[in-house]
């Protein structure tokens, strides 16, 4: 993962890719910003200022997004358990998907981090998957 701040810089940074670094990089974040950091080194001297501030750039973007959205070591509001009780369903596969839907779908901005939505977002999903909640 030390590469993926600075990869962030190569395109238009979108508040998905910021929140799915965020999220997998968990407790882990600041110790992958000092790497990433200590990694930017070169003998083109203006190739290092512009990586550096680049950098910068996502790190501010990481600070602005976490605190706006709260979302390291977050969990979905859905757990497997409830998608389970929901619709009647073992441990699964199925529950994993459902529950990945419901994350991604966070992660994406398709919908809000609140439980009404993701609840809502769940019950369409598992439609969609000819899944009837009991």
């Amino acid at each position: 993962m030390h590469h993926r701040p600075v990869s962030l810089t190569k395109e238009n940074i979108t508040d998905s890719a910021i929140r799915r670094l965020i999220f997998d990089a968990g407790n882990d974040l600041e110790d992958l910003l000092i790497l990433c950091n200590a990694d930017i080194t070169s003998k083109n001297h203006e190739k290092v200022i512009r990586y550096k501030e680049n950098y910068e750039m996502v790190k501010e973007r990481l600070k602005a997004v976490e605190e706006s959205d709260h979302i390291r070591n977050w969990q979905p509001p859905i757990s497997g358990e409830m998608i389970m009780q929901t619709f009647n369903l073992p441990a699964s596969k199925l529950v994993g998907e459902i529950k990945d839907a419901v994350r991604e779908a966070i992660l994406d901005g398709v919908i809000k981090n609140d439980y009404d939505e993701a609840y809502s977002f769940m019950i369409r999903y598992a439609k969609e998957q000819n899944i009837k909640p009991i």
